[in-house]
């Protein structure tokens, strides 16, 4: 089936191809990306960042690897440029100062852990055991 699929991009507008993409490795991708940033709101930015270096570069795909491979390769190193980027540690510093200067209550907690897992829920559907995760 692999096979269809690059030839699928090689036959197909650059629009009808990233449609597919989304379509068939968004949910892969978007669990991917989370794995490296753990942060939803990041990992909806980053794949938007990975569509767009995909569109950008769709014609120089040449099939000699799966598109699978290609895809999730363009993935990771949006993952690695950002994590190396001067505003990741910038939301990585906001993020530890908001964890010193509030101290919440257990039952504050466990609200918005239930909350978040709830989020997750509602995000990435496929997850059935999301309360495996730590938020």
């Amino acid at each position: 089936m692999e096979r269809r699929v690059e030839d699928f991009i090689f036959r197909g507008t650059d629009e009808e191809a990233i449609v597919y993409i989304i379509d068939y490795y968004g949910e892969g991708i978007k669990r991917l990306i989370f794995t490296y940033v753990k942060n939803y709101a990041q990992t909806d930015d980053l794949f938007q960042d990975f569509l767009l270096k995909v569109y950008q570069n769709i014609g120089q795909f040449q099939g000699k690897s799966s598109l699978k491979t290609w895809l999730y390769r363009i993935a990771i190193n949006t993952c690695k440029d950002y994590l190396r980027s001067p505003i990741n540690r910038i939301f990585s510093l906001g993020e530890k100062f908001d964890l010193i200067k509030i101290s919440q209550s257990a039952e504050t907690q466990v609200l918005k852990k239930e909350y978040c897992q709830q989020l997750a829920q509602c995000i990435f559907p496929c997850l059935s055991n999301i309360g495996k995760y730590s938020f």
